[in-house]
């Protein structure tokens, strides 16, 4: 086989590539915002001090916000943006978790060397559990 030859195939192989991973990069996902069920829903709760209100939203409009809002996010934050209390009308709402184990009301991810739902009120961690439980026991 001739070296031009050769480069022809190499281009055509390199090109052939080129699309398959174009298709897969542009190909619509079938996981992602769809795969989260209708009814789900997450703690959310207000930084600002004259609020501190508490709620749930759903879950996909959770995540919808925080899609959207990726181009105006801090690079430097590892948290998307805060969304629009519904109380108090300030964007001071952050994700938060309900304790299953005291049932208080606290912002997930607080500590970045734990577990994003350990409670600083009891210690609890769900995750922390479900790990623990799945090994066994030592």
């Amino acid at each position: 086989m001739g070296t031009s030859r050769r480069n022809v195939l190499l281009i055509a192989i390199s090109i052939g590539c080129l699309g398959f991973a174009g298709v897969i990069t542009l190909r619509p996902r079938r996981d992602g915002l769809n795969s989260i069920p209708d009814g789900e829903m997450l703690w959310v709760k207000c930084t600002n001090e004259n609020c501190g209100v508490e709620y749930q939203i759903s879950k996909k409009t959770y995540f919808t916000h925080a899609n959207e809002a990726v181009g105006s996010a801090n690079p430097i934050s590892l948290k998307p943006p805060p969304m629009v209390c519904e109380k108090c009308g300030q964007q001071s709402i952050y994700r938060a978790v309900k304790c299953p184990n005291c049932q208080k009301v606290f912002f997930y991810g607080m500590s970045l060397t734990d577990f994003p739902d350990r409670c600083p009120f009891c210690d609890y961690s769900q995750t922390e559990e479900l790990r623990n439980s799945a090994r066994g026991p030592e």
